[in-house]
């Protein structure tokens, strides 16, 4: 009888592929060790789907997030793996890209100080959270960047328009990624309605598309496969009796 190697003995194999993949300025090396890692620390993924798992962490190279859980991370659907780009991922991108000085978004709770205005120069806004203490309840969200060229651009979302989309976007009303990144969730809404007014880049763009994918469904889509030559490279069969090697992380 035989059986699967190891998820992280797979995503060794698969490292040279990985980096390939990455978009400049990626460390290779530190993206490999967090897939490993995150192989190593999440028993799920072990028990996935491994072609689901190892297409996702593709595509998380192909978009140079690390899988880390602060700028991506690698979600189920049954025993299928998705990739799902975190708000500081997004954020992360967008900074990469050419022309773009400053990008943010927040989320305005009743008791900050929060006012927004329109004049000859623009959009200008003021906004003073409240670090510590009573923040009071969470009422919009807001996303801005500042660009090389003077421009200025600036998206805000109240609660009302914002859970107008998370009920168009949920099917399960007690799963998902509404129910697990809320306040995530608030953000890459308000992020991607900026990103569809503002293309900042191709890589910027195809990472909200898959913010877009992330709010309109309640569960992360299946990832793009990847190519069957590099599945079989990546998931060989070990015999039975192989020594095993260690778990340790990289």
């Amino acid at each position: 009888m035989k059986k699967q190697i190891s998820l992280k003995d797979s995503v060794n194999l698969a490292s040279t592929n990985f980096k390939s993949a990455l978009p400049p300025g990626v460390a290779a090396d530190r993206f490999v060790q967090i897939c490993a890692a995150a192989a190593l620390q999440n028993p799920g993924l072990e028990n996935a789907d491994r072609r689901s798992v190892l297409s996702a962490f593709m595509e998380c190279a192909k978009d140079g997030l690390l899988p880390d859980g602060r700028e991506a991370t690698i979600v189920l659907r049954g025993k299928n793996a998705g990739y799902m780009p975190m708000v500081n991922g997004v954020l992360k991108r967008i900074r990469s890209c050419p022309g773009v000085l400053e990008v943010n978004a927040s989320i305005v709770y009743s008791n900050e100080l929060y006012e927004r205005g329109v004049n000859d120069g623009g959009t200008t806004f003021r906004h003073e959270p409240i670090d510590f203490g009573d923040k009071g309840e969470p009422i919009g969200a807001y996303a801005f960047a500042r660009t090389s060229d003077g421009g200025f651009h600036f998206e805000s979302m109240d609660r009302a328009e914002i859970e107008k989309v998370k009920e168009m976007a949920m099917k399960d009303k007690k799963s998902g990624p509404w129910i697990t990144w809320k306040f995530e969730m608030w953000k890459k809404t308000v992020i991607h309605r900026l990103n569809k007014r503002f293309k900042f880049d191709d890589l910027s763009d195809r990472v909200a598309r898959r913010v877009e994918e992330a709010i309109d469904i309640e569960t992360p889509p299946l990832p793009t496969p990847i190519s069957q030559r590099l599945l079989d490279a990546v998931v060989p069969e070990a015999k039975e009796d192989a020594p095993q090697e260690s778990e340790d992380v990289l």
